[in-house]
């Protein structure tokens, strides 16, 4: 059964879709333009890295550690005072929870500085009720991590990661990882489930359509794990020393599964402003590819799915460095109108067993309405430094279509080739290069890529 107003004009009745945004502490609306809420200017503590938020029903709860609590009230389009109407709101020298997410129809808090294993659990359906000792104790009361032993969690938390459409809770820790089962005051559980893995801090994790749960490790790379299991490497044969030398303490991870694509963004955000290299994962072809946005303005401080009814209002939305909300589109060609420096290198090519090999021929093939091309050679006495050289022995250009064939006659031990453009407004496709090797003592040899 569908149900919704009904204008008579041909069209089913739609959803109320609004994005709430908080940039340098005041908060914004958008439906069909921007807009600040009733007390949301200044609202919220500028400058800190991140305000996390979590939906309850209509309205949304924030996580703002300097400023006393707050929600959204989307009936008045209002921020309001987030206060207890039974217990007390937890906090701790005058700081409150930076981390908050919903479960079990409960908010969930942690990440107070000076109780940082601790966690808060609202009283079921109630928001504000955070008494954990009512005279009548039933199963649907407010509940804290440091009530009992089935409940303790014995590391700093540092991320709190409610599964979808299940009855469980991970929690990331500093360097272990935490799974609750059920519902703690209705006879759950705390299970530890890695000793030596942790979750780096905030939301550095997504989950795919099946429900597994991608993470940044507190290692260094993303894992995957699923309820009742045990984290597995994703990065570790792809990219593993590149993702280890990622600093958690100043750089914020946000990651985004991608339903259309079908895939993970994962964007580290350099909190002094510096360069960012941002990582796409495609689960089909289980491979990483870099990303960087045109300007460091760009890198996101945070990210999240935006699920319109249009088709052309599904897409992931992220919040920049420069206080813009953008999306990833597949239909533009640039960075918001900032070119798109994109490149592909194949090889490493080399003949086994000699010491050098010879790049005789090369004849490509792009896609028919591609834009051109720059082609290089670079060579080198290890792969590495092949894939490292900053001076190519051969240059070219490729166009739409089948390409002539070149003859570069580049040799060395082993052999990159670098496909890229850089070109306002341009697009390219490759779908396969010819290439002919030659080795001293061997016969040609031709190979496709």
């Amino acid at each position: 059964m569908l149900m919704g107003d009904y204008s008579g004009a041909g069209t089913l009745g739609t959803r109320t879709i609004k994005v709430l945004a908080i940039c340098n502490g005041t908060a914004k609306t958008a439906g069909a333009s921007w807009a600040t809420p009733t007390n949301g200017a200044s609202a919220f503590t500028a400058g800190i890295p991140a305000i996390w938020a979590a939906n309850f029903y209509d309205d949304v709860y924030f996580a703002d550690e300097q400023v006393s609590p707050k929600f959204y009230d989307s009936s008045a389009d209002s921020i309001l005072a987030w206060t207890a109407s039974a217990g007390s709101f937890p906090t701790g020298g005058g700081k409150y929870p930076r981390l908050i997410g919903g479960y079990h129809d409960r908010i969930l808090l942690a990440g107070l500085g000076s109780d940082p294993q601790n966690f808060f659990a609202s009283a079921m359906g109630d928001p504000t009720d955070f008494d954990y000792a009512p005279a009548a104790m039933p199963s649907t009361r407010a509940y804290a991590g440091n009530q009992g032993n089935a409940t303790v969690i014995s590391d700093k938390i540092t991320a709190i990661v409610p599964v979808p459409n299940a009855d469980y809770c991970f929690f990331g820790g500093d360097h272990t990882l935490w799974q609750m089962s059920g519902d703690i005051a209705s006879g759950g559980r705390m299970d530890r489930i890695s000793d030596d893995i942790g979750m780096a801090w905030g939301r550095p994790f997504c989950f795919n359509r099946q429900g597994m749960c991608y993470f940044w490790s507190s290692r260094g790379g993303v894992y995957v794990i699923v309820p009742n299991g045990t984290p597995k490497p994703v990065s570790e044969d792809k990219l593993p020393e590149e993702l280890k030398e990622v600093n958690t303490t100043s750089s914020l991870i946000t990651m985004n599964w991608d339903d259309r694509y079908q895939g993970i963004w994962i964007f580290v955000k350099d909190l002094g402003g510096g360069a960012s290299t941002n990582y796409y994962y495609c689960e089909r072809t289980e491979s990483f590819w870099k990303d960087t946005f045109a300007t460091n303005a760009f890198n996101p401080v945070s990210t999240c799915t935006f699920d319109g009814d249009d088709p052309d209002d599904r897409a992931i939305l992220i919040g920049s460095g420069d206080g813009y909300v953008r999306k990833i589109d597949r239909d533009v060609y640039s960075d918001d109108d900032v070119a798109i420096s994109s490149s592909c290198y194949w090889g490493p090519f080399y003949y086994k067993g000699m010491s050098r090999v010879q790049l005789m021929e090369l004849q490509a093939t792009l896609a028919a309405a591609s834009s051109n091309v720059t082609i290089e050679v670079y060579g080198g006495d290890t792969a590495e430094e092949a894939f490292a050289a900053t001076a190519f022995s051969w240059k070219g250009t490729l166009y739409g279509g089948r390409n002539q064939a070149y003859h570069p006659m580049s040799r060395h031990e082993y052999i990159f080739l670098k496909l890229y453009n850089n070109t306002l407004g341009e697009t390219w496709s490759p779908e396969k290069i010819d290439i002919t090797l030659s080795g001293s003592g061997h016969g040609d040899q031709r190979l496709t890529a």
